[in-house]
Formats: C-alpha cells, sequence, structure tokens
C-alpha cells in the first residue's frame, strides 16, 4: 500500500467543489469570513456546521485504496498497460451481442463472461461517470455503422486513473463507421471543460462514405470538412494508442485552448485524409492526417505510421497543394519527442515546427520529409529519407529533404547520423538539407547524401558543418556495400513480397497489438538501408515515460 496522503475535510452547507478551475487556493464564498487553504488534490470537500458559520474544521489522514490498484505502464513490448482502479466501471458494448435495455456496468477485472453487453455505444457511454476512471469496451471483431463515441463530457480521474475507450476479446478493432457530417470522437466545448485525462485505445474510426473503394461512398464533403478524432478542450494528460483513422477530412486534430500537457500518441495508423474543396486556400480546407497545438509541454509521438494524407489519387478537387499534410505540429509548443514514425505519400511535406528530438523516423516518396523548427535546440539524427518528389497528382516542382527554420534564435541544434537519398524530383536545385537565411548554432555532422542534386544549402555560414558524407551522383565513390537499397527492395529481400512501396504499406496498415511485427516498423527498414551504407543499427531513446500522476482524490463518503 502506499504512504497515506492528507486530506482536509470541511463540513459547511452541504457544498462541494471538483475539478471547476479552482487555482492554488481558494475560499469559502458563503462564510462570514473567508477561510483560505492550499489545494492538496484535484477535488475538495467542505462542509460548515450551520450553527458556526465560522467552521468546523475536521482533519483527517486517510490511505487512498485507489492509488494502489491503478496504474498505467509500459510494458516490454513497448505497449501500454492500464489497470482499473477498485471502483472503476467496466461497461461492455458488442454490436452482435448486446442488449441495451439489460446491460448494466460491471467491475473489476475485464471479464465479460456471464455480462450481458450494450448494444449501442451512446447506450453504453450513458454508464461512464465524471472524475472516475471507468471504461467503455468495445468487442473486437464487431462493426457500428453510423454510429460513433461522439461528445465526451467526462473527466477521467487523474493521470494515472483514466477514463477509458478501449475493446475486449479477440479479433480485429472494433469498427466504427462513421456516417456523413459525423465525428468519430470528441471533446468540445459542448460539454464545458470537460474531456480530459483520457485515453483512447485500440479503436478504428473509419469514415466509409468517404473511401472510393467503398460501395457507399458518397460526396465526400457534402457535410463540410469531417473529422475523426476531434479535441478542443484543455488536456492534462491524453494517450492515443493503437487506433486506426482513415478517410476523414482531418484524420486527427488535437487543438486545446493552451497551456496544455501530456499527449502520447503511440502506434496509431493515420490514413488517407483528403478534402476535394478549397485547393491552394489556407486554413479551413487544410486536410491533415493529424493536427497538434495548444500545449505548453509533453508531446510524444511514437512509430506511428501516416501515409497518404492531404490528397486522393482519383476524387476530383482532392489535389496535394502546400496546405496539406501527413502531420503538422505547429509552432509555438514546446519540443516534441518524435520517434520511429513513418511518413509516406505525403501531400506536400510534414511540418515539425516545435522542433524537438527527431529520431530513427522513416520518410519516403514525401515532397518534403518535413519541416524542422530549432528554437528549442534539439536534436534531428539517425532518420532515414528517401525518394522525396514532386506534388503528387500536379507534378509541380517539390523534393527537398529537411528544412530547418525558426521563429527565434537556435538553441545549438544537432543534425547527425541521418541518410537521405535517391530524389526523384524534377527540380533541379532541392537540397537534402536546407538552412532558412540567418539560421547559426548548428551542428550537421556524419550524415550521408546520396544521388541527391543538391547537398546542403542555404545559411551555411555560422554552422558548424564537416564529416558529411555527400555524393551527389550517385556514383558510390564511398565503395558502400548495397546504397541501392529502399523500402521496395526491403519489401522483396525480407519481407518476401512483391518489392512495392504499396505492399509494404498494406502489411504496416494491418499493425496492431493483437498482430505486431516488428519488421514492419521504421527502426527495422531503417537498420536496412542503414547496412547498405556500411552503417550499424541504431538503438533509438526510448519515449519519455508517463509524467508522475496527479494524486488521486479521496473516496467520496
Amino acid at each position: 500500500m502506499t504512504a497515506p496522503s492528507l486530506y482536509l475535510h470541511f463540513r459547511a452547507l452541504g457544498r462541494r467543489h471538483c475539478g471547476r478551475g479552482v487555482g492554488p487556493s481558494f475560499g469559502f464564498p458563503r462564510a462570514r469570513k473567508t477561510v483560505v487553504f492550499t489545494r492538496l488534490s484535484d477535488c475538495y470537500s467542505f462542509h460548515m456546521n450551520k450553527r458556526n458559520l465560522i467552521g468546523l474544521f475536521v482533519i483527517g489522514i486517510f490511505a487512498d485504496p485507489l492509488a494502489v490498484s491503478a496504474a498505467i505502464s509500459q510494458n516490454s513490448n513497448g505497449w501500454t498497460d492500464i489497470t482499473p482502479s477498485s471502483d472503476t466501471k467496466i461497461i461492455y458494448v458488442s454490436s452482435s451481442t448486446g442488449n441495451d435495455s439489460t446491460c448494466a456496468p460491471a467491475s473489476p477485472p475485464v471479464n465479460p463472461a456471464g455480462v450481458t453487453p450494450c448494444k449501442t455505444i451512446r447506450r453504453g457511454k450513458s454508464f461512464m461517470r465524471d472524475g472516475y476512471p471507468d471504461w467503455l469496451l468495445l468487442k473486437k471483431g464487431d462493426t457500428w455503422t453510423n454510429e460513433a463515441i461522439g461528445d465526451i463530457c467526462i473527466n477521467g480521474r487523474s493521470g494515472k486513473e483514466l477514463a477509458l475507450f478501449s475493446s475486449y476479446g479477440t479479433g480485429a478493432r472494433p469498427l466504427i463507421r462513421t456516417g456523413s457530417g459525423q465525428t468519430g470522437f470528441s471533446t468540445t466545448w459542448k460539454c464545458g471543460t470537460k474531456g480530459d485525462k483520457l485515453a483512447v485505445v485500440g479503436l478504428e474510426f473509419y469514415a466509409y462514405t468517404r473511401d472510393p473503394a467503398n460501395p457507399a461512398f458518397s460526396s465526400p464533403d457534402a457535410a463540410g470538412l469531417p473529422v475523426g478524432m476531434f479535441f478542443l478542450t484543455p488536456i492534462s494528460y491524453l494517450l492515443l494508442e493503437d487506433n486506426k483513422v482513415p478517410f476523414y477530412g482531418q484524420n486527427v486534430m488535437i487543438e486545446p485552448p493552451g497551456n496544455s500537457s501530456n499527449a502520447y500518441i503511440r502506434r496509431n495508423i493515420v490514413a488517407n485524409a483528403y478534402t476535394s474543396s478549397g485547393a491552394g486556400s489556407c486554413c479551413d480546407y487544410m486536410s491533415t492526417g493529424l493536427y497538434i497545438v495548444g500545449f505548453k509541454s509533453g508531446i510524444t509521438f511514437f512509430e506511428n505510421l501516416f501515409d497518404h494524407n492531404g490528397w486522393n489519387d482519383t476524387i476530383p478537387g482532392a489535389i496535394a497543394d502546400i496546405f496539406r499534410h501527413n502531420y503538422y505540429i505547429k509552432q509555438g509548443g514546446p519540443p516534441a519527442s518524435f520517434i520511429g514514425n513513418m511518413s509516406t505519400n505525403d501531400a506536400s511535406g510534414a511540418q515539425g515546427r516545435t522542433g524537438g528530438t527527431f529520431t530513427n523516423n522513416l520518410y519516403v516518396k514525401d515532397p518534403i520529409a518535413t519541416n524542422y523548427n530549432i528554437s528549442h535546440g534539439g536534436s534531428f539524427s539517425n532518420n532515414v529519407i528517401l525518394n522525396s518528389n514532386d506534388l503528387p497528382r500536379d507534378g509541380s516542382c517539390r523534393g527537398s529533404g529537411i528544412g530547418f527554420n525558426s521563429g527565434g534564435a537556435s538553441l545549438g541544434t544537432q543534425v547527425s547520423g541521418n541518410i537521405i537519398a535517391h530524389q526523384t524530383s524534377s527540380c533541379t536545385d532541392l537540397p537534402a538539407i536546407d538552412i532558412q537565411s540567418g539560421l547559426t548554432g548548428m551542428t550537421i555532422t556524419n550524415n550521408i547524401i546520396y544521388q541527391w542534386k543538391t547537398g546542403i544549402s542555404g545559411s551555411l555560414a555560422g554552422n558548424t558543418i564537416n564529416n558529411n558524407d555527400i555524393d551527389l551522383a550517385g556514383a558510390n565513390t564511398a565503395h558502400y556495400s548495397d546504397p541501392n537499397r529502399t523500402v521496395e527492395t526491403y519489401d522483396r529481400d525480407v519481407l518476401g513480397g512483391p518489392g512495392t512501396l504499396a505492399h509494404f504499406l498494406s502489411l504496416a496498415k494491418n499493425q496492431s497489438r493483437d498482430n505486431w511485427n516488428s519488421a514492419l516498423t521504421a527502426a527495422a527498414v531503417n537498420d536496412y538501408i542503414r547496412e547498405g551504407f556500411g552503417q550499424g543499427s541504431v538503438t533509438p531513446p526510448p519515449p519519455p515515460p508517463p509524467p508522475p500522476p496527479a494524486p488521486s482524490r479521496p473516496r467520496r463518503r
């Protein structure tokens, strides 16, 4: 058992105040004298003796039993494990076997045997309580059509006692086929400031009427620009892991009002976002796989796949332009931790505009692999960038590697160990590494640039640039063993596939916690590419652990 926690209970008028934006201290508004005390937990219980408005103060010391059972951690395979609290309510939902009339919440542990699940997501969600670590679990292999989880009007309890939206059973992820105008999962101002301390794990949100290959395909933007997962309210802890989100106008938007913290975006598949409206316009039609802004600390991306976002091959008007991206980490936030992700077939180029630690990522067939803001310092290291190309569909000239830029002073960004190879652009002067005019204080060293029309260009003075192996013609003057390795040759020689990027991505898009193959990760492909250039494998730093959770509040009495 953990050490006891100290809680103050004040008896007065039967009033209770929980989670309403109270600052470090507050007073009793109905007392004749204001009594102020410093916050000890996220929730205050106070009552005053009606015969004595000055107050009868009772101090109690309680051991918090909820802190004993609840936990959130990462296991040896890199997945997040969440355990329930003793008062967690588990709500099972099954479209195939559920009954909304007879379902009821169950107690931990997870064991659906003998429990009647709800049939609809709406009915299951109605049992979740604000301020509790309740779990809504959808049955794997089941499908909900023209349903959505929709607006979330609850908070979890703390950073270790999250309100969880996930799955149970065996089989494929629960499939939520949202109809025209529906958002799969959202926290909006309809519910005030609710929608914090949440985990969304192992679900698929699918805009099926926007998928040209689906028989139900209809006008893609008839109901505006639909969003798969939409977070607009303040965040102190958010976990998105093992979800699949394809074919929305914006697949994932995380846009709290500012000063938010602790977003963990891990092993999700974010693909095929597009819009057919507003080509060349910013910003109402800025179709993006994932967009994030509004944080003061703690943004982590780990082993996500971002593919083919911002455009569509066949839909009229759904062209690629400079306002459409695989991901967009907006400037003004904290440095991001961006480790082991894949970005492929981008509309115009990803945007890492907060900088941070970008390590062991794989970029393939992106007009720009990524822009990176150096204001926070940080590092861009051991990444692999292949086959940067022109804008898809219209063929406008593009095809650079990394673009370094800044809205302020540089703090010494390190750029090292990257492989940038096999440019396919029609442009004659787009570089592998481009440094915005006036930037200084960077160290660019031990990178390999191979078969690229221009190496390092832009603001060279004031930066340390040395020991980079640059072979623009691809003549293999360094006598590498196999510098022409690509994802296509990896698919053929390692996976036994037909040797195409499309086949590799089809396998990667079937990844899940229940069906995980480390050979389909950026780290595995990058090591294969490095080997061809005579470089050793890289063990990237692990993603930062979850932050220390806020103290749980005592049991209500």
